[in-house]
């Protein structure tokens, strides 16, 4: 019975089952089916012992799915096919086969997934099973899903929209009740999708619709079309005046921007500039402003240049932490004045020196402004920037005395060959605030800055009651003690000799000889002496 089958002689096939043979040997049956030899097909079918619904009904899934339309007609007439579920007809819409569509439609209920499958694959099925579904409804979500990136689907979804919108949302009862127009809600969710993988046509076709709000979502297709680079769609998109370009902090100008998309850019500020556009036209927008200076996008911020001349301090803050000379030398006419006072500690500590240096050469310029707030900057970095400290100093506005000198003393203390230099400037004082300079070069025994500063006829050492002589004794740095008692020439307090009577019982001889020697030159004091009544009534004796 099989070799008869395949070989497609329908004589020897009825000769055989006339003669008895079993028509389900050897799967006989469905070798006819999957061959599409209907008239053996029917040959089976009219002998009682053919059961078509065998094996879950394979023999009409098999011949769906072949697109055999007279065999399919044939096992739907036979009386036995029953339960054979949704499979045929989804075999057949996958397959393309719109005449066992046609057939098929009649018996069995159209799905979420068919409509899916024909709106992927073909049109034309689409339109068969429109014109017999029950509740489009239920099913548009997922239609409108799918056809996002088909122009003649899309067309096709809504010619049938605008024939039955009535009865769709009538019988729209209970899904989705946040919104109130699900088919709107579903035709915008199709045109986000277009909106996301480019497809202008679709894009198009649903915005002549009538059914799409652009700036729905906080204006979401426009965001995605721009977070994408899809240009031409967003041309089209912001031609509407529900479009807010602005929305959400600028974010698309931002993602435009972020993304070095100039054209993109060029039409959002055209649409911003508008005359009577309703919204923030006037401010800079900050953040894209700031994402142009950061990523050194000239071109895009002339751009922002010409549409809105001032307000980019933030920008100009921006571009200066960024390092980028160019971007700062376009932004420093745009930005109010004194706003640069405050980004030049920032161009000092992270070391741009070029940068650093356009601040120093604008007399407008305070480097020393909220108490030399720059110079602090740097010496509290991580790793300060002796060029930048020194070019900070050295600028004729440096004034120590903002801060009542403490970075004048940091300087000394931290960097003493950066000291050495500022001491030369004309516009610093070595004995400002009270000569405090040398105290703290005396303390810290820098011996080379004690040196640089008594010979400078501006330095006192006497002042504090000869503090700075009395600290360098105790401290044993007996070359400062030298050159002080050098300086002093016999001027010396009353209380100093307790720096002789420390270096006395404390065994420090290098110092004690410098002030026996200093004391025998001016006071004529013996050593003997010295020994043997180094008391209180020796130093009032010196009064």
């Amino acid at each position: 019975m099989l070799h008869a089958v395949l070989r497609n002689n329908f004589d020897d096939v009825q000769m055989l089952l006339e003669a008895g043979s079993d028509p389900t040997h050897h799967t006989a049956f469905q070798q006819a089916v999957l061959l599409g030899y209907t008239d053996i097909v029917k040959l089976f079918l009219d002998d009682s012992r053919t059961d078509p619904a065998a094996d879950n009904n394979s023999a009409i899934k098999t011949a769906a799915g072949c697109g055999y339309t007279e065999i399919v007609t044939a096992l739907l007439s036979h009386t036995n096919v029953t339960g054979m579920g949704d499979a045929p007809l989804t075999l057949a819409i996958c397959g393309g086969h719109v005449d066992v569509v046609k057939v098929l439609i009649k018996w069995i209920s159209i799905t979420t997934y068919m409509i899916r499958q024909a709106v992927t694959l073909n049109h034309e099925i689409l339109i068969i099973l429109l014109n017999h579904v029950d509740n489009f409804a239920m099913h548009i979500d997922v239609a409108f899903s799918a056809a996002y990136s088909n122009l003649a689907v899309t067309k096709v979804l809504l010619d049938y929209i605008a024939h039955n919108y009535d009865a769709i949302e009538q019988s729209h009862t209970t899904r989705n009740q946040l919104m109130n127009q699900p088919i709107n809600f579903a035709i915008n969710k199709a045109i986000f999708e277009a909106c996301k993988y480019g497809h202008e046509d679709v894009v198009r076709v649903l915005l002549a619709s009538g059914r799409v709000n652009p700036g729905a979502r906080d204006n979401a297709l426009f965001r995605c079309a721009v977070k994408r680079g899809h240009t031409e769609i967003v041309r089209m998109l912001i031609a509407d005046d529900r479009v807010d370009p602005q929305a959400k902090d600028n974010e698309a100008l931002t993602k435009a921007t972020f993304s070095d998309n100039t054209e993109i850019v060029e039409i959002i500020i055209a649409r911003i500039a508008t005359p009577g556009f309703t919204y923030a036209q006037c401010m800079v927008p900050v953040r894209p402003s700031c994402v142009a200076a950061s990523a050194g996008s000239i071109t895009i911020m002339k751009l922002f240049l010409k549409s809105w001349p001032h307000g980019y301090e933030r920008a100009f803050n921006a571009a200066v932490k960024s390092n980028n000379i160019d971007m700062v030398k376009l932004l420093y006419p745009h930005i109010d004045p004194t706003s640069r006072n405050h980004v030049v500690g920032h161009a000092a500590c992270l070391a741009q020196l070029d940068i650093l240096q356009l601040f120093l050469d604008d007399p407008l310029v305070d480097v020393s402004v909220e108490q030399n707030r720059a110079i602090v900057m740097v010496y509290e970095s991580d790793v300060a920037n002796k060029n930048a400290a020194e070019m900070l100093i050295k600028c004729p506005r440096f004034d120590p005395s903002r801060d009542d000198y403490h970075t004048f003393v940091c300087t000394i203390r931290l960097h003493p060959e950066i000291a050495l230099k500022m001491l030369t400037y004309p516009h610093i004082d070595p004995s400002a605030d009270n000569n405090c300079a040398l105290t703290t070069a005396s303390v810290h025994g820098l011996t080379d800055i004690v040196k640089l500063l008594l010979s400078d006829p501006r330095v006192d050492p006497s002042v504090n009651d000869n503090y700075a002589i009395e600290i360098s004794t105790i401290s044993g740095y007996t070359d400062i003690v030298e050159m002080l008692l050098e300086r002093l020439r016999g001027h010396i307090g009353v209380s100093n000799y307790k720096a002789l009577s420390w270096a006395w019982l404390n065994g420090m001889n290098s110092a004690r000889y410098l002030w026996e020697r200093h004391l025998w030159r001016y006071y004529r004091v013996k050593r003997m002496f010295l020994r043997d009544h180094l008391t209180v009534d020796l130093m009032a004796h010196f009064a």
